[in-house]
């Protein structure tokens, strides 16, 4: 998929989940990596340095960490097939965190996965950074949702559409209440802190109107104005040790204590002169590409 360029089918743009923003930046840092040659048994890796990054911050605790990826693990989506089958499903299958590496690996969920890979209309793309950049929840729903259909810009959407497309209705376990409930709270959450931050940080502003129905006073409908500016948000990824564990991992066939091992003990350009010696020399005929990578490493004794 291009570079930094994020697709999804329109079903999962309108679909009902309620995720935090940490969480939903830590699904972002996966979908940047998805490629069309991506099988079922593809897993992808994210790095608490880069997160980090993304977050504002130079360190992340362990367990801010592994309560967003708890939240990520368990959010439960509802989607609306073009047939009116409902799907109810979650985005990833498995979390697992590689010991001494800042590195996690993530599957996805296979009832997920047709609506990122298998597109060929109806779908919606939007900037990685530009959804990175935005801290609030909501305002990366609606950023996505402005998206949509980049021909409009006029779009009406029924206030209890966007109720349920961030699960506002459903109770809060804490305190067995709807989110939300007062319009003053609805207004600022989904309309006013979005408008801000999307006019700050993407290719998008808006401005909107409140709609009532006729003869009535309670607000129905919501009609954003879009306007769509050119835009650069810039985030630099640089940390490299997600992309070389993935490496080890997935294309050298090393395993994750293995992997763990060189990234400890090696220096960067060591690690990268290995790769191209196992992509110049490498021959099927002559042994397995593990034991090649094992043995360059000098890791056959570890895990």
């Amino acid at each position: 998929m291009e570079k930094n360029i994020i697709f999804q089918d329109n079903a999962i743009t309108n679909s009902s989940y309620n995720m935090s923003s940490m969480a939903k930046d830590a699904f972002l840092m996966m979908l940047k990596q998805f490629k069309k040659a991506d099988d079922e048994k593809t897993l992808y890796y994210i790095s608490t340095k880069e997160w980090a990054t993304i977050q504002g911050s130079s360190t992340l605790k362990f367990k801010e960490v592994d309560d967003a990826l708890n939240e990520l693990r368990n959010t439960d989506i509802r989607i609306v097939k073009e047939n009116g089958n409902i799907l109810k499903t979650k985005f990833v299958s498995s979390v697992e965190y590689i010991k001494g590496t800042g590195v996690i690996e993530i599957g996805i969920s296979p009832k997920i996965r047709p609506y990122f890979f298998e597109l060929r209309s109806n779908f919606t793309t939007f900037q990685l950074e530009m959804a990175l950049s935005l801290s609030s929840r909501y305002s990366k729903r609606i950023y996505e949702l402005l998206s949509e259909d980049k021909r409009k810009d006029i779009l009406k959407v029924e206030v209890s559409k966007l109720r349920d497309m961030f699960k506002l209705d459903a109770l809060d376990k804490k305190n067995g209440k709807a989110k939300l409930t007062r319009w003053s709270d609805f207004e600022k959450s989904i309309l006013k802190t979005p408008q801000t931050q999307l006019a700050k940080h993407t290719d998008i502003s808006f401005t909107y109107e409140k709609k009532a129905l006729e003869g009535g006073k309670k607000i129905s409908h919501i009609v954003f104005f879009i306007k769509r500016n050119p835009h650069q948000q810039k985030i630099e990824f640089k940390d490299e040790e997600t992309t070389i564990v993935s490496e080890m991992i997935s294309k050298y066939k090393l395993s994750k204590k293995q992997a763990a091992h060189i990234v400890n003990t090696m220096e960067e350009k060591e690690i990268r002169k290995i790769f191209y010696t196992l992509q110049t020399t490498f021959s099927p005929q002559k042994g397995s590409l593990g034991g090649l990578a094992a043995k360059l490493f000098n890791v056959k004794n570890v895990g």
